[in-house]
C-alpha cells in the first residue's frame, strides 16, 4: 500500500523498517514518506487515526446546518436595516460582510470543536466576494431567476473557502462537504 504521510510520529520497528532515525524521538515529525511502502502496524495505526477523526466530525458535523438555519435570516435581516437594499458594489461588498460575519461566527460556534476562527474570516470574505459578483452579475436585479444565480454564485464563493478551511485542518471530504450543502442550499433559498 503506498500512502503519503504528513506530521506523523514514527514508531521504533518504523524507524527500523525505514533504516534509521528519520526523526527526534517522541516528537511529531513533517516526515513525507512518498512512494514508499508503509509497514503493518504503521498502516493499522495510520487507519485508527483516520476512523478516529471521521467519528470526531461526525458528532459536531450535524449542528452545522442549524447555525446556517438560525443565522441566515438574522444576517439576512440586519444587512436589510443597514444597507437598504443591493443596489451597488459598496451596497453588495457591506452587506456581505455583515451576512458573512453574522453566519461565520454562528457556524464557527457550531463547529469549534474542528475549526478555527479562520472559518469566520472564510465566510465573511466568501460571503461579501460572492454577494459582489453576484449581483454584479445580474446587474443587480432581484427576479427570481437573477437571485437563483447570485445564490449560486455566493455559494460557490462561500463553499471554496470554508473548503480551504477544513482542508487546513484535515477534515475528511472537505473540499466536496461546504459545496454539497451550499450550493443547492443557496438554489433553494434563492
Amino acid at each position: 500500500m503506498r500512502l503519503t504521510l504528513d506530521a506523523v510520529d514514527l514508531c521504533a520497528a518504523c524507524l527500523r523498517d525505514a533504516g534509521g532515525p528519520l526523526h527526534r524521538p517522541g516528537r511529531a515529525s513533517r516526515l513525507r514518506m512518498e512512494e514508499t511502502e508503509m509497514p503493518p502496524h504503521a498502516q493499522r495505526r495510520y487507519d485508527h487515526e483516520y476512523a478516529r477523526r471521521l467519528d470526531e466530525y461526525r458528532a459536531w458535523m450535524w449542528l452545522w446546518p442549524v447555525a446556517i438555519l438560525v443565522s441566515f435570516p438574522i444576517g439576512g435581516y440586519i444587512a436589510d436595516l443597514v444597507v437598504d437594499g443591493v443596489d451597488s458594489v459598496g451596497a453588495a461588498l457591506a452587506a456581505g460582510l455583515i451576512v458573512g460575519a453574522i453566519i461565520g461566527a454562528a457556524e464557527w460556534f457550531a463547529l469549534r470543536q474542528g475549526v478555527s476562527w479562520l472559518w469566520i474570516l472564510a465566510t465573511t470574505v466568501g460571503m461579501a466576494v460572492g454577494l459582489v459578483a453576484g449581483a454584479a452579475l445580474v446587474d443587480y436585479g432581484i427576479d427570481r431567476g437573477d437571485l437563483l444565480l447570485m445564490g449560486a454564485v455566493n455559494g460557490v464563493a462561500v463553499g471554496v473557502l470554508q473548503a480551504l478551511v477544513l482542508a487546513r485542518h484535515r477534515i475528511p471530504g472537505a473540499f466536496w462537504g461546504p459545496l454539497r450543502t451550499r450550493l443547492p442550499g443557496r438554489l433553494a433559498g434563492s
